[in-house]
């Protein structure tokens, strides 16, 4: 699933959950028929980054709310917010200490991504 069907499906989620769509609208700042371009069946206009961030802030959602799959599928990329996550605790798992080659940091980042729950053992095994 691609990043603004995602965001797509989320807004949609919440529009049916909420009132009715026109509020839901005005509560995000564009008109009804602008919001239905976006999350209607046949969608035409895609929610960007920008956008998707704005709602977020503006549906009180925490950052990076609205890029991530409800329906327990795997998104085909990574957003912003959870490569910074991941590279911060790298790092931090790295400590001020270690020295390590941009092409292993590389090596490690590419494993973290895949797997970041294991971080600490995909460090331990690439620091042997």
């Amino acid at each position: 699933m691609k990043i603004d069907q995602i965001r797509a499906a989320n807004l949609r989620r919440l529009a049916k959950n909420s009132n009715n769509q026109t509020e839901f609208a005005k509560q995000l700042g564009i008109s009804s028929p602008y919001l239905t371009h976006m999350i209607g069946p046949t969608p035409y206009r895609v929610v960007s980054e920008k956008g998707a961030r704005k709602f977020e802030k503006l549906l009180n959602l925490p950052f990076g709310a609205l890029d991530i799959p409800v329906d327990g599928t795997t998104p085909s990329y990574i957003s912003k917010f959870e490569l910074n996550n991941i590279i911060k605790r790298l790092g931090e798992e790295l400590g001020p200490e270690t020295k390590v080659s941009a092409t292993k940091f590389a090596m490690l980042l590419t494993l973290a991504l895949d797997q970041p729950e294991k971080i600490k053992q995909l460090i331990a095994l690439m620091l042997e």
